[in-house]
């Protein structure tokens, strides 16, 4: 069992087909539905503050 983090819990209502391939994404990478939508949400938030310091 994981050791639950210091964090918030959201509540997010996604399209269905948005749903069904986050959990297709979550499940090739290993990962539980919250890992992988971390992942993601971190990677676009740092590409985001990468691409503005650029600009």
């Amino acid at each position: 069992m994981q050791k639950r983090k210091n964090g918030k819990i959201i509540t997010v209502n996604f399209d269905a087909s948005l749903l069904k391939n986050l959990d297709h994404y979550a499940n090739l990478k290993g990962q539980t539905r919250t890992m992988a939508l971390e992942r993601i949400v971190s990677q676009h938030l740092e590409a985001e503050a990468k691409a503005q310091n650029q600009g």
